[in-house]
């Protein structure tokens, strides 16, 4: 009996055995890249996003014809081990820098290319899958292949060149010369001019790629919520190419994207294409609208509540099947999967700082003129899900009560006292005065701030009364307004639908940033303002009239913020009727 046991377990060993031969001879090799988002990498399975589960899916089958790379996100912690406390955080502060600027963005391009210029061999096939900047940088790879093709693995000395040619800006020709200005350039010299990128990137094609790499196509990119741009608004790092596939060697797109996400500085990068099949090609896209913010489409909250990226997680790797990513029909389970519950989270109610940078509404055409995108089936066949904002956020209402704590402090110990460190000698009504006279100064017939206020001992005040503003008053004012604020665009927001227009107070969201960037900006030029005495002229009235629009534009932003925290209390006393208004409690 044991022996048949054992013979028939060899039956079936060696069967599954020959399965994979066979399936090894009919399929092409493939090059699988996972490109995971910001500040993601391993968690030991708790935390993990979909790049990081489908790669799993995918290592532990075990396939012969696959080779995977993966590489954490940009800003992840997974820096080599400190020598010293000192090294420790210089290599913490490169990794904050990496967060807010996109710092290393760059790399996680170079090395993820590099991967196919070491590994691609005529034949492979390459998929590209990421979240996040994850899925900026996928999208950047498959955009270089397009360009460039896949250079030969000697030549990785070409990569800084490669990159730079790849996010280079068209410049508009200048007539501007040394003795003047030139006659415009004619038509067939500005055709040249807008050729020359072209030109630059035919020759890096032919010189440094041989044979079919040259002509390399990207088999599939899989994506979830690819965002706009790394880094700070403005001066982070953004693509500059076209967002359609039409005339690019990239075979298929598949695109999740987050319809409840309200962060200003995560607006999503939209492919400009209608879904379907282009006949000429056989290439295909297709992107949906996904319940959730951000993380609830990418993935990497705790596997307990991770249902809405699930779904998400749940139609890519349908995509992958259909185009022969797994060997087999059947569905890969993630390791120790389990049934998620389907919460809506917010990143404003966890951080509510990110309400500072400015909130919006996302829309079925967000710059995009050709693709109107759907909704996923799973949007509304599926009861709405549960609000994080229902629960109790001891940590939010700590960090609350410190911060009222700090403007009490700041009201009744005035920072005039940083200037002197003697109470006696303390003009206890500069601040206020200061407070008072901010605003008008610019107002003021050519007067400067110390005549403004009149005489006192305020000796240096004026200076630390700016810093203690700037740096412990604004911070700890902007925190108790910010969660409001966040708690009360969410509802007012409620869940939408992709076909929804914007609300026409969708814009009130920009207030936090007004208010935030008005009062630094009013600050500094306070600063600047501070030892002026008796009539100013000439630059000083400029400075002047930035400090008054600056705190003009503050002022928009605090009316602004009270107004969208009204008609949250107003969607909360008087709530929709819809079935996907947000449930809603007090923050």
């Amino acid at each position: 009996m044991n022996d048949q046991n054992v013979k028939g377990e060899t039956h079936v060993t060696d069967a599954k055995a020959a399965g994979v031969l066979l399936e090894a001879v009919q399929k092409p090799r493939q090059l699988v890249l996972f490109l995971d988002g910001t500040n993601n990498t391993v968690t030991g399975r708790r935390n993990d996003t979909n790049v990081l589960k489908l790669y799993e899916m995918l290592a532990a089958r075990g396939d012969p014809q696959q080779l995977l790379y993966y590489d954490p996100g940009v800003g992840s912690p997974d820096f080599l081990p400190s020598t010293s406390p000192l090294d420790w955080l210089g290599r913490w502060l490169q990794r904050i820098y990496g967060l807010a600027y996109g710092r290393g963005i760059y790399e996680n391009i170079r090395d993820a290319y590099q991967f196919l210029m070491r590994n691609w061999q005529p034949g492979d096939q390459i998929w590209i899958f990421g979240f996040s900047r994850g899925a900026f940088t996928a999208r950047s790879v498959s955009g270089i292949v397009n360009l460039f093709g896949i250079l030969d693995a000697q030549h990785e000395s070409m990569l800084p060149t490669v990159l730079r040619v790849y996010f280079a800006k068209r410049k508009k020709p200048s007539t501007r010369t040394r003795g003047g200005w030139a006659p415009a350039p004619s038509i067939g010299e500005k055709v040249a001019s807008k050729r020359t990128p072209g030109e630059v990137q035919d020759q890096i094609r032919q010189a440094f790629c041989s044979g079919d790499r040259s002509n390399a196509w990207v088999h599939f990119v899989g994506v979830w919520d690819t965002v706009e741009s790394v880094g700070i608004p403005l001066l982070g790092v953004t693509i500059s190419n076209s967002s359609d596939i039409v005339g690019k060697r990239i075979r298929h797109v598949r695109h999740a994207l987050s319809l409840d996400e309200l962060r200003l500085t995560f607006r999503p990068r939209i492919y400009n294409q209608a879904n379907g099949t282009i006949a000429e090609t056989e290439q295909t896209l297709y992107q949906f609208w996904f319940r959730g913010v951000h993380s609830d489409v990418g993935g990497g909250y705790k596997n307990a509540e991770a249902g809405l990226s699930d779904s998400a997680l749940d139609w890519m790797v349908a995509q992958g099947h259909a185009l022969h990513l797994f060997g087999d029909p059947q569905r890969t389970e993630p390791p120790d999967s389990v049934q998620s519950d389907r919460l809506l989270h917010d990143t404003v109610y966890s951080v509510a700082w990110w309400a500072l940078g400015g909130l919006t509404i996302r829309t079925a055409r967000w710059k995009a003129k050709k693709a109107t995108i759907e909704e996923h089936p799973s949007v509304g066949g599926l009861p709405p899900p549960r609000s994080v904002w229902r629960r109790w956020n001891f940590r939010a209402f700590l960090s609350t009560f410190m911060a009222f704590a700090v403007l009490a402090i700041g009201y009744y110990l005035q920072a005039g006292a940083l200037s002197s460190f003697s109470l006696a000698s303390i003009d206890w009504s500069l601040p206020a005065k200061l407070a008072d006279e901010q605003s008008s100064l610019a107002q003021s017939p050519g007067v400067g701030l110390k005549s403004h206020l009149g005489d006192g001992p305020f000796e240096g005040s004026i200076v630390w009364a700016m810093i203690f503003d700037t740096f412990i008053f604004l911070p700890a004012f902007a925190y108790v307004l910010a969660r409001p604020v966040g708690w009360a665009y969410r509802l007012a927001s409620g869940l939408r639908e992709a076909s929804n227009a914007r609300p026409v107070w969708h814009w009130l969201g920009v207030s936090p940033l007004l208010m935030l960037a008005g009062d630094v900006l009013e600050n500094a030029l306070t600063m600047v303002c501070a030892d002026w005495t008796g009539e100013v002229s000439g630059w000083q009235w400029l400075v002047q009239g930035a400090l008054g629009a600056s705190s003009t534009v503050k002022w928009i932003g605090v009316l602004g913020c009270l107004l969208v925290i009204a008609l949250g209390l107003f969607k909360a006393v008087f709530p929709s009727k819809s079935k996907r208004a947000v449930p809603h409690s007090v923050p």
